[in-house]
């Protein structure tokens, strides 16, 4: 009960604290959200706390105050990770106003950043959630000590709370006794409002079942000839062809020329749309005047696309080649490792340029300093400490401005 009190607070918390992003459910949706959401709440706590709830009733087993507060602790550490999961998905909402999903796996890639980020801007919640659980514990084994007797119940009476326990845990993960486990369909199945969706579901339900989900299990059925050919239309170039049926999306130049040497700059800017762009937007906002005449004096691509969800896959797929596609999101996740692979720094090294990568977040911040120089094969390499601070930011920020 006290964990199901908890998700519910988080889920009240979520609604007020980002009221804007809810403001197209209705008051009975949001009514139905909460309700709902408790299913989906119960689902996590017997995954999670299952095995416990089910020990503790076993009977024919002599209890002992020890072996009470043995599941105690269990359950209470079990708890504190619940408690740490939903307050990181509470605290990531608003960056991508969505549940947590892949982010436990780039955050187990880079942990030592993360553990720095949570204690230095997070700590004061951090230590509430661990004096909350040692209060916790320390008030039930101070129950435990005064009331706990287990001549109180039957033999009877202890098999039928066994099998009932068996039986809550079994319905609490699955749809019923013999469907499948309560998934991420089943919210989307309930409503077809999305924002309803995000209020009925939890940080820590979403992060299960995308850890879960196995990536690459589709198949595609379009004949990979018809795939190449169609991609070579749009790949090549009037003065290119392919020089090898091996690699049939490597092109070469037909009669190259020596090229000058122009200064080269790449720019990633993250959360930014050409929508408001007025030179790709036919809209009149007026904030992009530089932008605007680049658009004018030099080449656009207005179909390109750096996918992925995190800045590593837009690294990989600008510098790389290396596109965020289904089924590849196991090897890319530590880029780093990566052998074999040619990067655009590579090439200008070869053209005898001088290449260097600089990001405005700190160097250990999901290893791109490291991938800049490991990975990119750039010459130099700066980070948030090597660079002059020249202009105060509004507020300090741990990753610096993009």
């Amino acid at each position: 009960m006290s964990s199901l009190i908890i998700f519910s607070l988080f889920r009240f918390l979520f609604y007020t604290v980002y009221h804007d992003v809810f403001l197209s459910i209705s008051p009975s949706d949001v009514v139905f959200s909460f309700i709902y959401g408790l299913r989906f709440d119960i689902s996590v706590i017997s995954m999670f706390l299952g095995f416990l709830i089910i020990l503790l009733f076993i009977p024919f087993v002599q209890k002992s105050t020890k072996f009470l507060k043995i599941c105690v602790l269990l359950m209470t550490f079990s708890i504190t990770v619940l408690m740490l999961i939903l307050s990181g998905d509470f605290f990531y909402f608003p960056e991508v106003n969505r549940h947590v999903t892949e982010e436990l796996i780039m955050a187990l890639a880079d942990k030592e950043f993360v553990v720095k980020y949570a204690f230095q801007y997070y700590w004061w919640i951090l230590s509430l959630i661990f004096l909350i659980n040692i209060f916790t514990i320390i008030k039930i084994f101070k129950c435990i000590d005064k009331k706990f007797d287990p001549k109180l119940v039957s033999l009877l009476k202890s098999v039928i709370i066994f099998i009932g326990s068996i039986l809550f845990v079994i319905l609490g993960i699955r749809e019923n006794f013999s469907g499948r486990p309560i998934n991420l369909d089943n919210a989307y199945s309930l409503t077809g409002n999305l924002k309803s969706v995000q209020l009925i579901l939890n940080g820590v339900f979403t992060q299960i079942h995308t850890l879960g989900h196995k990536i690459g299990d589709t198949t595609n059925e379009y004949p990979l000839s018809k795939a190449v050919e169609n991609t070579q239309k749009l790949l090549l170039s009037s003065g290119e062809f392919i020089p090898d049926d091996k690699y049939p999306l490597m092109r070469q130049i037909k009669n190259p020329k020596k090229a000058k040497n122009y200064n080269v700059f790449v720019i990633l800017l993250e959360s930014w749309t050409p929508r408001y762009i007025d030179s790709l937007s036919n809209s009149t906002y007026g904030v992009t005047p530089n932008f605007d005449k680049i658009v004018k004096d030099g080449v656009v691509f207005t179909n390109a696309y750096a996918n992925g969800t995190r800045s590593i896959f837009g690294m990989s797929a600008s510098f790389l080649g290396v596109a965020m596609m289904p089924g590849v999101l196991r090897e890319i996740e530590r880029l780093e490792m990566m052998n074999n692979v040619s990067s655009m720094p590579e090439v200008f090294n070869g053209r005898g340029y001088s290449t260097m990568f600089a990001q405005s977040s700190p160097r250990d911040s999901l290893k791109m300093y490291d991938f800049s120089k490991n990975v990119l094969h750039v010459q130099e390499s700066y980070a948030k400490e090597d660079i002059l601070v020249l202009m105060e930011y509004l507020y300090d920020l741990a990753f610096g401005y993009d």
